[in-house]
């Protein structure tokens, strides 16, 4: 009999190369990944792995295990959904992957409900960006991600997963305080930052290509990005100490230094949708089902204080 777990284990080798970075992916140590992958060849009677220098490989026998695992996962996977409805319970083990924004704000506040509500529950978390995510996933190495989907920008999304948004977000101009454009009563177009210093994501990422594309195409500029980093938190520091403009998710603007403002260009508007996306084998999970609904509840009740928040500030205006 295959063992399940040593399937997982010999799928994300493929995937990852090595076993220290399946020891990372799965939360297991390296004694017993190599333990289950050597259960695994006993069971299937045939070298799976061979070592190669330093590296793991996977023999043509292990290739052609693998080019199956995700099949016979996948039946499990619905098997074990069918057994958990029956039942009713919400208990178990979630692991979640989540892009930076939603594990910083939705997720702080999403988990102290779901611990109250279902306290057999366990939820594990790591913050993940969607392009890593999105395979893993489909892999088996998380049972959930947070992902988003930008207007100019859709993701493609694998047959093989189900998702549900949680909550529209806004893109958002980030400025120090003192910048000419700031106040709340300025308008100006996007077009008129072409001659900015801009604050970006790493070179080649998905915001990084967008930034530049929205810029490009409504503003009439390639903007000038002279500092990179993938945390919005960084980002807004820089924007803080007068280092350049951000373009940055609503989302993130709750870290932000008080010297930081943020404002929308006259004629142009971008945002985004924030979603739970899970594999369809698994949709019906009951401790999936409870998780999702505890999460839209949370989102639509930050989206109501962000507004609100924005009403009270114009007011102020």
């Amino acid at each position: 009999m295959l063992d399940p777990k040593g399937l997982r284990i010999l799928v994300e080798l493929n995937s990852r190369g090595t076993i220290t970075a399946v020891a990372e992916a799965l939360a297991l140590s390296l004694s017993a990944i190599s333990q289950r992958l050597a259960q695994l060849e006993i069971s299937a009677g045939v070298p799976l792995t061979e070592r190669v220098g330093r590296r793991l490989l996977l023999t043509e026998a292990g290739q052609r295990l693998v080019e199956h695992a995700a099949g016979i996962l996948a039946k499990m996977e619905e098997a074990e959904t069918e057994l958990e409805k029956l039942t009713g319970s919400i208990s178990g083990v979630l692991r979640i992957a989540s892009l930076e924004t939603a594990l910083g704000t939705i997720l702080p506040k999403a988990l102290p409900v779901i611990a109250r509500r279902y306290p057999n529950l366990r939820i594990e978390t790591q913050e993940m960006d969607p392009e890593i995510a999105i395979p893993a996933l489909i892999r088996g190495s998380f049972d959930a991600i947070l992902i988003d989907d930008y207007r100019y920008m859709r993701r493609s999304r694998p047959p093989e997963l189900v998702t549900f948004p949680l909550c529209s977000d806004s893109i958002m101009i980030a400025m120090p305080v003192t910048h000419p454009l700031a106040g709340e009563t300025i308008d100006f177009n996007l077009g008129d930052l072409a001659f900015e210093i801009w604050i970006s994501t790493s070179a080649g990422s998905e915001f990084s290509e967008l930034h530049a594309y929205v810029c490009s195409t409504f503003g009439g500029f390639r903007p000038d990005v002279r500092h990179r980093t993938d945390n919005f938190g960084v980002s807004l520091a820089l924007v803080g100490s007068g280092c350049g403009l951000a373009m940055v998710p609503r989302l993130a603007t709750s870290s932000a230094p008080p010297n930081v403002v943020f404002r929308r260009s006259a004629d142009f508007s971008m945002d985004r949708t924030v979603c739970l996306a899970i594999r369809e084998t698994s949709s019906a999970r009951p401790a999936l089902t409870a998780f999702q609904g505890v999460l839209q509840d949370v989102a639509a009740d930050m989206q109501l204080e962000l507004a609100e928040s924005e009403r009270w500030r114009r007011d102020e205006g």
